[in-house]
């Protein structure tokens, strides 16, 4: 079984409350720890959620206002105190780079090495383990990225073609190993018996109006976490600041073909986000409304993960 998680660190927007932390996200993608959008205050608050922020492997921010990168400082710091030695890509789009170089060096402190990694056009914008990075432009008031990870598509044996070929067993273990197996029919190709399916995909679609980058992020993936910083009453505001309601995000996952919504930014104007599920799930039902330090498993995933052993395959 796959480790897919992804761990809400918060889910604020601009001002926290009592009840909710400045934002940031947390992706276990297998052998990958990535984080998107760290708000001050992200690494320490990963240690009250349970993310060992030193392991990370990758940081994705979707653009410069402060609730989606001031804690990348503090990241870079506790790698350095842990004496991480291998870069941290981080992904970001490529029309702020003075401003992810001021943000750099906006402290004194030992650098933990870090990989900057720009992102000037849509598409494949790095690799993470095994998956592919793809970004898109997002209609916000600055420039602004979205992501999705893609894992590999995979071949999945149909039962009854591995039956009609006479094999079971070990010999089904080594076709898959080895590609191909002979028979007394002659050689079976693997692909012969199965059908390739598209692997699972995950989105991340913050501070935007809708767009068509929002759209092609979204496309069949597997779970969205999408903005919803106002409700649908409020579309007014949501339009000045370039934002999206829980209704369009809601629609945004609906028209997608999306698996299932995760919402998340909150305006601090709303004192509880009861109101965010009911307009949501009117749209789209299978929708989640992110708490802070909660953690939305992948489907067929294993078990969640807790700080310690759970972790150890990260970055190896």
């Amino acid at each position: 079984m796959t480790s897919r998680y992804l761990t809400i660190v918060g889910t604020a927007s601009q001002v926290g409350t009592r009840a909710r932390d400045p934002g940031g996200y947390a992706l276990r993608w297998d052998d990958q720890l990535i984080l998107f959008d760290p708000a001050e205050g992200f690494a320490h608050r990963c240690l009250v959620a349970g993310v060992p922020v030193g392991k990370a492997t990758a940081v994705c921010i979707t653009h410069f206002h402060g609730d989606h990168c001031l804690g990348l400082p503090g990241i870079i710091q506790r790698r350095s105190l842990s004496q991480q030695d291998t870069p941290l890509p981080v992904f970001f789009p490529a029309d702020s780079i003075a401003t992810f170089s001021h943000l750099m060096h906006s402290s004194l402190y030992d650098d933990g090495p870090v990989a900057p990694c720009p992102v000037s056009r849509p598409g494949v914008a790095g690799r993470l383990g095994a998956s592919d990075l793809i970004a898109e432009p997002l209609h916000h008031r600055v420039p602004t990225i979205g992501y999705r990870i893609q894992a590999p598509a995979k071949l999945h044996l149909e039962p009854e073609r591995v039956a009609d070929a006479g094999l079971a067993g070990a010999a089904i273990g080594e076709l898959v190993a080895h590609g191909e197996i002979d028979t007394e029919s002659g050689t079976v190709a693997v692909e012969d018996l199965g059908t390739e399916r598209a692997g699972q995909a995950f989105a991340f679609v913050m501070d935007t109006r809708l767009c068509g980058g929002a759209f092609r992020l979204a496309k069949d993936v597997d779970l969205l976490i999408a903005e919803a910083t106002y409700l649908d009453r409020d579309r007014t505001l949501a339009e000045r600041g370039m934002h999206m309601t829980a209704r369009q995000a809601a629609w945004l996952a609906r028209e997608s073909g999306v698996g299932q919504l995760v919402l998340s930014h909150f305006s601090s104007r709303y004192a509880d986000t009861a109101d965010f599920d009911t307009e949501a799930t009117e749209v789209f039902p299978p929708t989640t409304v992110a708490t802070d330090t909660s953690v939305i498993r992948m489907p067929g995933s294993s078990a969640e993960p807790t700080v310690g052993s759970a972790w150890d395959t990260v970055g190896t």
